[in-house]
């Protein structure tokens, strides 16, 4: 069966969830028998595509090619939007030379199955109607308009606030009539096809993110000097909220209970000295291994306010036998059971709360045993792959 797997940023290096969704399908589907893969992306200036970063033996196995695309904001485009049925979310990623490669491909090669991952590649579905009978799959990493509809709720700028909702309603109108245009969709979360499932009468599969397996990654919980850690992109406003929050209303408590505390932050485009005024919180950069990151500190906080799709991080997280401690929007996606396989905290209270009873050895080690099982149990690379092949044999058929 040939794949051909269009991508809206590089798969390598996994600096973010979104590429450690991309990558993890990609490294599965090129190692699957029954596929042949090839792989086009989009680098930006955020993403840029550097060979270096990929092993010999997933450049030989994929074939794969990038096309730059200038995804910086521009107000001319966004203007023209305003006006138009365009969403801008979306056409940023419209690139007439990553359309002409497209079609290059498309003209010499047949494709069972052309995989787009995420909406912003649903742009080139003219032109690849035009020239592939393939069955188009549309992996959904979340529902987009979602993410807008609460940050307009969410704002207290009465300007920001009548922009944003202006930009989730055109968003949701396009994602709804795109989602009609494809023949199938790959949901990365349950939560995600149930919303998905009220918009579009489409084949539907739950496909989730697949996860690697360190067979020996031990949890360690250093109870005399407690490291909580957060690990994430903070270009994404949801995750610069959430830690705003938690500094501003949750920290001050732990100083209080546990003076040797420390906070360990890590991600994309986040400053060194970001929030340095607060005592015993330290700011990593964009780290180049973010196993090891994780394997240095006790307790994952996710205080995310906002948001949809999976965070992959905290499977990431629970893999290595690391203990999180998460709001319900931050673990939403994923079918994880309170106080057995995670903490779950909503306010300042909880969170201080959860943290401090997290950090006994007992409750710890507890905890985290039964977050690698589930992980084993639901998220495996090699059976989510296959999960995917079936689905497109299914849709071929």
């Amino acid at each position: 069966m040939k794949v051909l797997q269009l991508c809206h940023k590089p798969p390598l290096p996994k600096i973010d969830g979104g590429c450690v969704a991309i990558s993890n399908i990609s490294e599965g589907l090129m190692h699957h028998p029954d596929i042949d893969l090839k792989i086009l992306t989009v680098e930006t200036h955020k993403h840029p595509f550097l060979s270096e970063n990929y092993p010999k033996e997933f450049l030989e196995k994929t074939n794969i090619e990038a096309v730059y695309i200038d995804t910086h904001v521009n107000l001319v485009d966004a203007y023209s939007s305003f006006i138009t049925a365009d969403s801008y979310n979306v056409i940023r990623f419209y690139s007439p030379s990553f359309d002409k490669r497209i079609a290059e491909i498309l003209e010499t090669n047949t494709y069972d199955i052309i995989h787009l991952e995420s909406i912003f590649l649903t742009p080139y579905l003219h032109t690849i109607r035009r020239l592939s009978n393939a069955k188009v799959v549309l992996r959904a990493h979340n529902v987009e308009h979602i993410l807008w509809e609460k940050w307009s709720a969410n704002s207290t700028n009465i300007f920001k606030k009548i922009y944003l909702k202006y930009l989730y309603k055109k968003l949701k109108k396009y994602e709804t009539a795109i989602l009609n245009n494809v023949d199938a969709i790959a949901a990365i979360s349950q939560l995600d096809a149930e919303i998905i499932e009220k918009q579009v009468n489409k084949p539907l599969s739950v496909v989730p993110v697949g996860i690697d397996l360190p067979e020996d990654a031990q949890a360690e919980n250093s109870s005399e000097k407690l490291k909580l850690y957060h690990i994430g992109a903070m270009d994404w406003l949801p995750n610069v909220e959430g830690i705003d929050w938690f500094i501003k209303n949750v920290w001050p408590i732990l100083l209080k209970e546990q003076p040797n505390i420390e906070l360990h932050l890590a991600g994309k485009n986040i400053s060194s000295d970001y929030h340095m005024p607060h005592k015993r919180i330290y700011c990593h950069g964009e780290v180049k291994d973010a196993q090891e990151f994780i394997l240095k500190h006790d307790i994952m906080i996710v205080p995310v306010k906002n948001g949809s799709g999976v965070r992959i991080k905290i499977l990431e997280a629970m893999s290595l036998n690391k203990l999180v401690v998460s709001t319900i929007i931050g673990i939403s996606g994923i079918p994880a059971q309170t106080n057995q396989d995670y903490l779950q905290a909503d306010t300042a209270k909880e969170f201080a709360e959860k943290i401090m009873r997290g950090a006994k050895a007992e409750k710890y080690y507890s905890i985290t045993k039964s977050a690698r099982k589930f992980v084993e149990q639901n998220y495996s690379k090699t059976n989510v792959t296959e999960k995917l092949v079936d689905f497109y044999k299914a849709l071929i058929r």
